[in-house]
C-alpha cells in the first residue's frame, strides 16, 4: 500500500508495525516488497519463482529453478534478450516472460517446440539442428541399454542372482533418494541423468523423441513403458520356445530352461520395478494453480504440466494406472512371495 503501510504475501497481510517479519516472509516466498508503494502488479518476482500473471499474488517455486528468471531483468530489445541487473557482469540472457528461452507454461516446466529435456529436473535444451545427430543418439542409447541388459543377464546367470541383487537394490535406492531434491552436486546429477536412467532402461528419456518430431506426453510415455516392460519380462521365454515345443520328447532341457527363464524374468521385474511403479504413483501428484479470478483455479500433473488433472482424460488414465499398481506394483511382490 501507500508508504509500505502493509505488505501482501499470498493471501496474508502484515502491518507496518511488523515490517521486518513481513519483508522476510515476502523474500522467502519470492516477492520483493522492499520498495515503497509496491502493488501486486508491480512486485518484483525473484529468480526461481513463477506466477500466472501480474494480477495474482500467488507465487510458486519452480521445479527447475534456473528455468524461472523472475522479473528482475532489463529487456534490451524485442527479441526477448535481457540482462540480469543483479549480475555484475551484465551477461545477456534470453527470456520468455518469467521463463528462460526454451521453457514456457506453468512454472516454466514445458519445453518449447525444438527443445527437449533428459529428465524432469533438467533444463530444456535446444535439439540438434541436424536430425541425423538425434537419430544417432537414439540408436546409441538403445544399443547401450541392450548391452546393459545382456550384461545384467549374463552376470545374474553366472552367480544365480546372488551378486546382482544387492546392485539392483543399490541403484533403485539411489533413484528414489535422488528424486527428493534438486540440491545435489552436479556430478551426482550427471549420474542420475545418464547412468541410472540407462541402467533402469529409461531409454525413452535419453533418446529425446521430441527432437525426432515425436512428442510424448506423460500418458504416452507411461503406456510405452508398461508395454515395453511386458515385452522385456517375457523376452527370456521366447528363446526357449523350441524347447517348450519339444518338452514331450525332451523334458529335461525344458525343465532347465523353464527354471532359468523364471529366474531371468524375476530379476528383470526387480530391475524395472521403479521404472514402472514411480510414474504410476506420480499420476496422482497434481498441483493446483490459483488464477487471478477468485474461485478459479486449475490443477496440473506435476510430471507433465501440459496435462490437466481431474478431467475426463485424467480419470480415464486413472483406471489404467490403478490396474498397473494392483497387478504389477502390488501383485509382483505378492507373486514373488508365493513362488
Amino acid at each position: 500500500g501507500d508508504g509500505c503501510t502493509e505488505c501482501i504475501c499470498g493471501a496474508k497481510k502484515y502491518r507496518a508495525n511488523d515490517a521486518a517479519r513481513s519483508c522476510k516472509l515476502c523474500s522467502r516466498t519470492g516477492m520483493d516488497c522492499s520498495k515503497a508503494g509496491s502493488t501486486v502488479a508491480s512486485l518484483k518476482i525473484k529468480a526461481g519463482f513463477w506466477r500466472e500473471n501480474n494480477s495474482t499474488a500467488s507465487l510458486l517455486q519452480c521445479p527447475v529453478e534456473a528455468a524461472c528468471v523472475g522479473s528482475d531483468v532489463l529487456v534490451d530489445g524485442s527479441n526477448g534478450s535481457s540482462s540480469n541487473n543483479t549480475n555484475s557482469s551484465n551477461a545477456t540472457i534470453c527470456v520468455n516472460g518469467l521463463c528462460l528461452c526454451g521453457q514456457r507454461g506453468p512454472l516454466c516446466a514445458i519445453c518449447d517446440h525444438g527443445y527437449t529435456r533428459f529428465s524432469a529436473k533438467s533444463l530444456c535444451t535446444k535439439c540438434p539442428e541436424n536430425l541425423a545427430i538425434s537419430i544417432l543418439w537414439s540408436v546409441l542409447f538403445a544399443v547401450l541399454a541392450a548391452a546393459c541388459l545382456w550384461l545384467f543377464l549374463r552376470v545374474s546367470r553366472g552367480s544365480e542372482g546372488s551378486s546382482i541383487r544387492p546392485l539392483i537394490n543399490t541403484w533403485q535406492s539411489m533413484s528414489i533418494v535422488l528424486l527428493t531434491s534438486n540440491d545435489w552436486p552436479e556430478a551426482v546429477k550427471w549420474i542420475q541423468k545418464y547412468v541410472l536412467q540407462t541402467v533402469n532402461l529409461d531409454i525413452i528419456s535419453l533418446a529425446s523423441p521430441s527432437c525426432l518430431g515425436v512428442p510424448l506426453n506423460f500418458y504416452r510415455r507411461f503406456a510405452l513403458t508398461v508395454s515395453g516392460s511386458i515385452v522385456l519380462v517375457g523376452a527370456p521365454w521366447l528363446f526357449s520356445v523350441r524347447k517348450w515345443w519339444r518338452r514331450r520328447v525332451a523334458p529335461e532341457p525344458w525343465e532347465k530352461a523353464k527354471e532359468q527363464c523364471l529366474r531371468d524374468s524375476i530379476l528383470l521385474v526387480l530391475l524395472i520395478y521403479i521404472v514402472v511403479t514411480s510414474p504410476a504413483f506420480t499420476h496422482f501428484r497434481c498441483l493446483e494453480i490459483e488464477s487471478s479470478i477468485p474461485g478459479k483455479s486449475k490443477s496440473y500433473l506435476m510430471a507433465d504440466y501440459t496435462i490437466e488433472c481431474y478431467d475426463a482424460t485424467w480419470w480415464g488414465m486413472t483406471v489404467f494406472v490403478v490396474i498397473v499398481i494392483l497387478v504389477f506394483s502390488i501383485g509382483a511382490p505378492l507373486g514373488f512371495a508365493y513362488v
